[in-house]
């Protein structure tokens, strides 16, 4: 038992004997848009969002090999839609805050010349809220939607980084190339002019997602060493 004690205590003075406490943060944008054009009916729909993210991070480096951290993130989005149908135009606005943690462990597998790509991984929890409200042509009523809930993810995604210094290290965060599980709960409420078309919902769903899209989020930050 002794000689257990023993080696697992060299092991974690060997592994955290050039830790390094690091500081930093992220800051990432999404935008995208998309034009529709159906062949059956002469239907047009357009649609765009707008989004960005903030998070400051905590962490340790371990070795030149390990680092693992804690981040909060703030990222507020705003998107439209507009359907142009033989009947009239309808319009939809998304306004959603979402507020993420995220604990990460990242492991560098290849580097040269301070330019390292690693491996991150990372678990992922949010809530949010977000409200939508729906413009329909004349023969509908309008529409409001009020959303919150929580979401659980587990992902991994590739990041490359660059130390310019012993201190100083710039990174990106390649979440379009991400694969991630998700779950997501969500409550809310859904009410019209027409009282009898209110409704209230709770819905539970589960992913599984192979990000590789340009609507995926690409986040740049920096991290200083102390």
């Amino acid at each position: 038992m002794k000689r257990l004690v023993i080696i697992v205590a060299s092991a974690l003075i060997g592994l955290t004997a050039n830790a390094q406490i690091f500081l930093g943060g992220s800051l990432g944008f999404q935008h995208y848009s998309i034009s529709e054009v159906s062949a059956q009916r002469s239907d047009k729909k357009d649609n765009y969002s707008n989004g960005f993210n903030i998070g400051p991070e905590i962490g340790y480096r371990f070795n030149d090999k390990w680092s693992a951290g804690v981040k909060l993130i703030y990222a507020p989005a705003v998107s439209h839609a507009i359907r142009t149908e033989e009947d009239g135009i309808s319009k939809l606005g998304t306004w959603t805050n979402r507020w993420d943690i995220s604990l990460y462990g990242r492991r560098s597998v290849w580097g040269t010349n301070g330019f390292n790509i690693c491996l991150q991984g990372e678990l992922l929890g949010s809530v949010f809220n977000r409200k939508s409200s729906i413009a329909y042509p004349d023969s509908y009523d309008d529409e409001t939607n009020k959303l919150h809930g929580y979401e659980l993810q587990v992902a991994f995604y590739p990041v490359l980084t660059y130390d310019i210094s012993r201190h100083v290290t710039l990174f990106s965060e390649l979440n379009l190339l991400g694969i991630n599980y998700m779950m997501n709960h969500t409550t809310g409420e859904n009410t019209t002019e027409n009282e009898r078309y209110c409704y209230t919902e709770d819905r539970i769903s589960r992913g599984f997602n192979l990000n590789f899209n340009s609507r995926a989020e690409i986040n740049f930050g920096i991290l200083y060493m102390f």
